[in-house]
């Protein structure tokens, strides 16, 4: 079996989310099914159909954080003597030669990274461009390019000043381009699309992150989220009034 690296503090995480999710989030769902089930017609029983979903997605991260703990290799940061390298674990202050911008990190598992408060997943590019580095190296950050065109069918070379431009021209100065696959996410919700499929279409590792849009499937909540992606549909123009030319 491979082993999973994680922290002292990692596996205390999934030790909460595991006990959540048996104690508190799998009795409510339960709750919420038989609750569906008594309104009648499942055909057409949204309410069912979310909560059949959410049952699924914690059904599964319970065996997928199961199968992490089991096969976890526990590291206790404070305790490594890596002879001054960068190791799994280990924090590291990083220096931008071009900028001088300071920023520090700390390598750790897949769920308990946290860009915000400074934690890396171990299979990220910055942690792989880490690894094995001492002080005073110089490590080189790369990762697949994504290519986006302009309007001239050109490559853009720097999409942070091509993204300024857009929010300029929209009148929309605190929108971010992570904010797109919210609205994507949450305009899958009301095609219809299953949680398993909008997880997917996103990338998600972890169900956990696919659950936040759970909710968006419950009645009348999903009934907000049609309105608002009605307002994104094409609506019919007419070109010719036949009825009209005939008055």
């Amino acid at each position: 079996m491979t082993t999973i690296p994680l922290t002292k503090r990692g596996a205390e995480k999934l030790k909460e989310e595991l006990q959540r999710l048996k104690t508190k989030d799998r009795p409510a769902v339960i709750a919420a099914i038989a609750e569906a089930r008594s309104h009648g017609d499942l055909s057409e029983n949204a309410e069912y159909d979310a909560a059949k979903d959410r049952q699924g997605f914690i059904e599964g991260r319970i065996k997928e954080v199961e199968g992490k703990l089991a096969a976890a290799q526990i590291i206790d940061p404070s305790a490594l003597d890596a002879g001054g390298k960068v190791v799994f674990g280990a924090t590291v202050e990083l220096e931008d030669e071009d900028s001088g911008d300071k920023v520090t990190y700390q390598i750790v598992g897949e769920d308990e990274a946290d860009l915000k408060h400074g934690l890396i997943n171990i299979s990220s590019p910055i942690a792989r461009a880490l690894i094995g580095k001492e002080e005073g190296d110089t490590a080189e950050v790369t990762r697949d390019s994504v290519k986006v065109f302009d309007g001239k069918d050109q490559p853009v070379q720097e999409i942070r000043r091509f993204w300024k431009g857009i929010q300029d021209q929209a009148g929309l100065p605190g929108v971010r381009v992570h904010d797109l696959r919210h609205t994507f996410a949450s305009l899958l919700v009301s095609g219809g699309a299953s949680l398993e499929m909008i997880g997917k279409l996103l990338g998600h590792s972890q169900m956990q992150t696919t659950l936040r849009y759970a909710h968006l499937m419950d009645s009348p909540l999903r009934a907000g989220v049609d309105a608002v992606a009605g307002m994104f549909r094409p609506r019919p123009k007419i070109v010719h009034d036949a009825d009209a030319k005939r008055a």
